[in-house]
């Protein structure tokens, strides 16, 4: 059985299903238990075995982002290029600017992490559970297990959560003798604004307009990392995670590692703006969620609208803010700055 259980657990999602689907089609009309389940695993398996294989030696890169949503960009903008076959993404979901990173790729550093997070984010446990596809153990995983004919491609913006990002990778990477480039997207896009949006300032991948990322692919990505900067890059993330504050900020082009209270003065002061708008049609009540969004939008840093909301909850409690409503979900309540 244990044998069994390894050889599903190296399938993707998409073989499981379609392994179930024939397993469906073989047992419609059959008895109960006439079809040799054992019989149609191993040729399923070794027909899935050899297709990766050729997969594999087709592709050439590997693209590497630090969301979900950047990654699902890139993958459209090469499959438009027709190099999909030539070409892996791997996204982490990791919010790598909040929150303990000591040991993040261990077992003591996850439940420490989960243990933070779930004592300040109200739904962290539920938004959280099944989201171990970008999790960041399975992403080392996939890190380590790129062949090493690939160029590794590390796509990352000018904020904390992608440079921490990049770190990480280069940590986890530290053993690759190949090539292993990186794109600073926020660099990249400045000089070729002026096609595209030139009051554009894009923080991530994902804010890139399709045909810059489309252009960015098709100029390559440039030298690979010198060892020197590789192991530079590696050893900031050791240091960097190994920092007792909470919260990162991307500041004077460099990451500088700050208390969580850290933008709370500042959040306050757009609470009052909005307040000012908000006097007559709400008595002074300010939607929370306009907050959390107009500071995002303001600060200009990835810390992920959950902060924002938590320090809020946090104002709250210090009573320094009062609320109408139900605090558990941004939607659902307002505040406004105590007097």
């Amino acid at each position: 059985m244990e044998r069994y259980m390894g050889e599903v657990g190296k399938l993707s999602e998409a073989e499981c299903r379609r392994f179930l689907v024939l397993l469906l089609t073989q047992s419609a009309g059959q008895e109960p238990g006439a079809v040799d389940v054992l019989g149609l695993w191993q040729p399923y398996q070794e027909a899935c075995d050899r297709e990766n294989r050729l997969r594999l030696e087709r592709e050439r890169f590997t693209h590497v982002l630090f969301s979900p949503s950047d990654a699902g960009l890139m993958k459209v903008a090469i499959s438009r290029l027709g190099k999909r076959p030539e070409s892996r993404v791997l996204a982490s979901g990791e919010l790598l600017s909040v929150g303990p990173l000591r040991n993040l790729e261990q077992g003591d550093g996850r439940i420490a992490r989960f243990e933070w997070f779930s004592a300040r984010y109200a739904e962290f446990p539920y938004a959280a559970f099944g989201q171990e596809e970008y999790g960041v153990i399975h992403w080392a995983e996939e890190l380590r297990r790129i062949p090493a004919h690939h160029a590794v491609v590390l796509w990352g913006g000018e904020n904390a959560h992608d440079q921490m990002g990049v770190r990480l990778a280069l940590h986890l990477l530290r053993e690759r003798t190949g090539p292993v480039h990186l794109v600073n997207v926020s660099e990249a896009y400045a000089r070729t604004a002026e096609r595209y949006d030139p009051e554009l300032h894009p923080l991530t991948a994902g804010e890139l307009p399709m045909e810059a990322v489309q252009e960015l692919l098709l100029q390559g990505p440039g030298e690979p990392l010198s060892p020197e900067a590789r192991a530079q890059y590696a050893a900031q993330w050791l240091e960097l995670s190994e920092d007792p504050h909470p919260l990162r900020i991307w500041r004077d082009g460099r990451i500088v590692p700050v208390e969580e209270d850290y933008f709370d003065g500042p959040l306050l002061e757009i609470v009052k703006e909005l307040e000012l708008q908000a006097a007559e049609a709400e008595d002074g009540f300010v939607r929370a969620g306009q907050a959390v969004g107009t500071a995002i939008v303001r600060w200009r840093q990835v810390v992920g609208d959950g902060f924002v909301n938590y320090r809020l909850l946090s104002l709250i409690s210090a009573g320094r803010l009062e609320f109408q409503g139900l605090p558990s979900a941004m939607f659902r309540y307002r505040v406004r700055v105590r007097e």
